[in-house]
């Protein structure tokens, strides 16, 4: 059996329902896509994957960051740096 790539652990919780579990989805897509790599799937099956990790993140990062924003969350710029940054990896990754 391949070790996760990211595990989740409760610490990583903020006790907001959906917030977690949409971060739940996250590493588990994250970690379908790092077994993908490690059993050497079709370029095809890892496409499909990232896409979908894509797709959610925009997805994610946008309902996160309207969250943030209605409560005037005081590190919203440096976090919304770490979502454009996870952003551009993906990005970087589909154009290999």
């Amino acid at each position: 059996m391949t070790t996760p790539l990211v595990t989740w652990d409760d610490r990583f919780a903020l006790g907001m329902t959906e917030i977690d579990e949409q971060h739940r989805t996250l590493f588990e897509i994250m970690n379908k896509m790092w077994l993908a790599i490690v059993r050497n799937e079709k370029q095809d099956t890892m496409a499909e994957i990232l896409h979908a990790l894509e797709l959610y993140t925009v997805q994610h990062f946008t309902e996160e960051e309207v969250f943030m924003r209605s409560f005037n969350y005081p590190n919203y710029d440096s976090h919304i740096q770490l979502h454009r940054n996870f952003t551009r990896k993906i990005a970087d990754e589909k154009a290999r």
